[in-house]
C-alpha cells in the first residue's frame, strides 16, 4: 500500500520519490520481524521511458501527458527501427506501457509499432575478419576499409534488413573506394 501523502514529488537525489518517505521505505522483516528498508526504484531505465513516443504526438499538451485524439491519429508508428537492446527491452517494456495504457481506454491501438527492423551490426570485408564467422567491423577499427559515414548514410536506406557480404559496395563507390 502506497503512503497517503501531499504529493510524490522528484526526490532531487536520482532517486524514486518513494525514497524519501520514511514511513514507506522503514518496515519490518516479515520473516526475522528485524528493521529492514523497501527498495523503490523496482523499474528498468527502459521502462521508465517506454510510453515517450506518446508525448511526441501532443507535445504541447499542458493537461495530460498526451490527448486520445492526438495520440490515435498519430500512432502506432509505422516502422520502429532500432539496434539489438531495443528489440529486447525497450521494445519489450513500450509494448507491455502500450497494452496497459489501451486496457485504460487512453488510447485506440494495442500495438506501438507496426513493423520491427532491427539494424543489426554492419559486416565490413577486412583483412582478418570473416563476416561469415559472424565478426563485426567496429568504427573505431583503423583496418576497416570503408569510411563509416558514407556506409551509414547509404545502408540504412538502400538496402534490406538482410544479411549481404556485397551490401558496402555502392558506399564504397560513393568514397572512391573501390
Amino acid at each position: 500500500m502506497l503512503p497517503d501523502v501531499e504529493n510524490y514529488q522528484p526526490s532531487g537525489t536520482g532517486e524514486s520519490p518513494l525514497a524519501i518517505i520514511p514511513q514507506f521505505v522503514e518496515t519490518f522483516c516479515p520473516i526475522c520481524g528485524h528493521t529492514a528498508r523497501r527498495e523503490t526504484d523496482t523499474m528498468a531505465g527502459f521502462a521508465c521511458s517506454s510510453w515517450y513516443f506518446l508525448r511526441f504526438t501532443d507535445p504541447h499538451n499542458s493537461k495530460a501527458a498526451f490527448s486520445r485524439r492526438a495520440v490515435d491519429y498519430w500512432m502506432p508508428v509505422d516502422t520502429y527501427v532500432g539496434g539489438a537492446e531495443h528489440a529486447v527491452m525497450h521494445l519489450l517494456y513500450a509494448r507491455f506501457w502500450t497494452k496497459v495504457i489501451y486496457d485504460a481506454g487512453l488510447i485506440g491501438f494495442v500495438e506501438p509499432f507496426k513493423q520491427l527492423r532491427n539494424q543489426g551490426s554492419v559486416l565490413a570485408m577486412t583483412p582478418g575478419r570473416s563476416p561469415n564467422q559472424g565478426e563485426t567491423a567496429s568504427e573505431d577499427d583503423e583496418t576497416t576499409l570503408v569510411d563509416w559515414v558514407p556506409l551509414k548514410a547509404e545502408e540504412v536506406p538502400n538496402y534490406p534488413p538482410i544479411r549481404s557480404s556485397t551490401a558496402g559496395q555502392g558506399c564504397r563507390r560513393a568514397a572512391g573506394i573501390s
